[in-house]
């Protein structure tokens, strides 16, 4: 049997989900009609989005009168522009992607945020020791404007910071 451990952000992420949902799920019970469809897309590979699945997959939503599909979605821009075309409720995203999109006349807040950094890993070639050896390479990206690119200029950011307080 498999043991499944609640971290902080895993209980915060739910806590987040069912304040969200809850208000739905009363004016749905005391009007006695279909559970809503909430639809939330995500654009993360990680564990961070398994309680969201799990929830889902085993019904927890539905327990609590909504009825949750997650959808994968590749980038926080396409996440965004499913929520503004109404196909999705809630994206979970990157406040690059929600801040392009308000700028852009977007009616949107971004409300909540469980990891207060950005985290992932950098992978590069054999020759590429630290980071200094990054210098004159280019860097791929999966789309402008997602959170690859983002930690991407803040890689660029950090090393021209670094290069520039450097003695001669």
């Amino acid at each position: 049997m498999t043991s499944f451990t609640w971290s902080f952000g895993r209980m915060v992420l739910l806590a987040i989900l069912l304040v969200l949902l809850l208000p739905i799920a009363v004016f749905t019970s005391a009007h006695g009609a279909e559970l809503p469809l909430v639809r939330i897309a995500h654009g993360a590979f990680s564990e961070k989005i398994a309680v969201m699945w799990i929830g889902a997959e085993r019904g927890i939503f539905r327990k609590h009168g909504v009825n949750v599909e997650v959808i994968a979605i590749r980038t926080g821009p396409q996440s965004m522009a499913a929520m503004a075309s109404g196909d999705i409720q809630v994206a979970y995203t990157i406040p690059g992607s929600v801040v392009s999109a308000s700028a852009s006349g977007m009616d949107v807040a971004f409300f909540a945020g469980i990891v207060n950094m950005a985290e992932g890993d950098f992978m590069g070639g054999r020759n590429i020791r630290n980071p200094e050896d990054l210098k004159g390479k280019r860097l791929g990206v999966q789309s402008i404007g997602g959170s690859v690119w983002r930690k991407a200029h803040f890689i660029g950011s950090f090393l021209s910071r670094r290069r520039n307080k450097r003695p001669a």
